[in-house]
């Protein structure tokens, strides 16, 4: 057994584990996914947070919920793997065979109460992402003794997904960080060509730029409500944009769909959008309520979406945002490589991670975004060939 997984399912994963990167309440979505591609394995991402429970900061699959619950309850105390975690050298992945005698496993108190009725879990890989004075993230890859022989392609797939998740997890730090920074967010919606506001998790207004002001001040599409809250004068949009604000807070509600068409049918099209600029916690699974961004523009602007608007709003590195302007252009991945003489799965790493920072968990809403929405926010940058 060479390998547990196809490449194509290897690159399906890791494009989950960039969605987590900017969501973590997506972690226990990734665990279920992986469990389900490696049926019989148990998968597990563990955040020992000072301060916090380990049952509210880890994503499993594959165990019992009996199993789970006594777990936390008890047997993380005398799990005598969670030592060697915290003497393992970060990033290295391990597997059981390599670091313990089996024979001294079987000895174990934890292993006959819990390990055996678990479903006899006897091999394993697993590596420590992160540790520090307050911390420690280890991920595992816990497999039963009938189906010990995939103990070293499951440490295989580890190393290749390493880089990703340890990648994933600072994206949820430094994301946090960049939305932290109010004062660029300012200076970014202020030169928005389109009225822009930025809303928190309950609609409250944070900024608005000069066109949104004026927007607002003349009531016709939208207004701010006397508790400086967004909202629109017309019930069945205001209506459309509450739901579209909810599903920022609450991804799994979402179709999808960022926009709808406000004001009458008898004027120009008004194209109202609602971005994600969510704030999640800094390692642990539990988001923190979120930020929007919600745009008012002209269906009939058409600028080019500039790459430093990309770079700025979602801190897309310079590559990520070219190439998701490229996909905005209809480029395929495989044409994107050729251009830049780079592998496809450089690009499509590239693509998951600009995924991840725009947060949608699809390709085509990251082209949707930036065809639809960041070519409006620019600085009337003309298109490039």
């Amino acid at each position: 057994m060479d390998s547990l997984l196809p490449d194509s399912q290897v690159l399906d994963i890791v494009e989950h584990i960039y969605a987590a990167g900017c969501d973590p309440a997506e972690w226990r979505s990734l665990a279920r996914r992986m469990h389900d591609a490696l049926p019989g394995i148990c998968f597990g991402i563990h955040v020992h947070l000072e301060g916090t429970s380990l049952a509210e900061n880890c994503a499993v699959a594959g165990f019992a919920e009996e199993h789970l619950a006594s777990y936390f309850e008890h047997y993380q105390f005398i799990n005598p793997y969670i030592p060697l975690f915290a003497k393992m050298p970060i990033g290295k992945v391990h597997t059981i065979g390599e670091t313990v005698d089996r024979a001294w496993i079987k000895l174990q108190p934890f292993y006959n109460e819990w390990l055996k009725p678990a479903g006899n879990l006897t091999h394993a890989a697993g590596v420590v992402v992160l540790r520090d004075d307050q911390r420690m993230l280890r991920i595992t890859l816990d497999i039963p003794e009938r189906l010990g022989a995939a103990e070293i392609p499951a440490a295989r797939l580890l190393e290749r997904l390493t880089p990703h998740l340890a990648r994933a997890f600072m994206l949820n730090e430094t994301f946090a960080a960049a939305t932290a920074d109010r004062t660029a967010l300012a200076a970014l919606v202020e030169t928005m060509d389109a009225s822009a506001v930025i809303v928190d998790g309950t609609g409250k207004i944070v900024f608005l730029n000069a066109k949104a002001e004026a927007t607002l001040r003349s009531g016709r599409l939208a207004r701010a409500s006397a508790d400086h809250r967004l909202a629109f004068s017309d019930t069945a949009h205001d209506t459309e944009y509450r739901r579209l604000l909810a599903s920022v807070s609450d991804p799994a509600s979402s179709d999808g769909r960022t926009s709808f068409r406000a004001g009458a049918v008898d004027e120009p099209a008004t194209h109202v959008i609602v971005l994600p600029l969510r704030a999640p916690s800094a390692i642990g699974m539990a988001p923190v309520a979120g930020w929007a961004l919600v745009v008012l523009r002209d269906s009939a602007t058409s600028n080019a979406p500039p790459e430093h608007m990309l770079r700025t709003l979602y801190r897309m590195t310079p590559a990520e945002a070219r190439i998701a302007i490229d996909l905005a252009r209809g480029h395929t991945a495989d044409e994107i490589a050729a251009r830049n003489g780079v592998s496809k799965l450089t690009v499509r790493n590239q693509i998951a991670a600009a995924m991840a920072k725009v947060e949608v968990s699809r390709q085509a809403q990251l082209v949707s975004a930036v065809s639809s929405v960041i070519p409006r926010l620019g600085c009337n940058t003309a298109a490039e060939d």
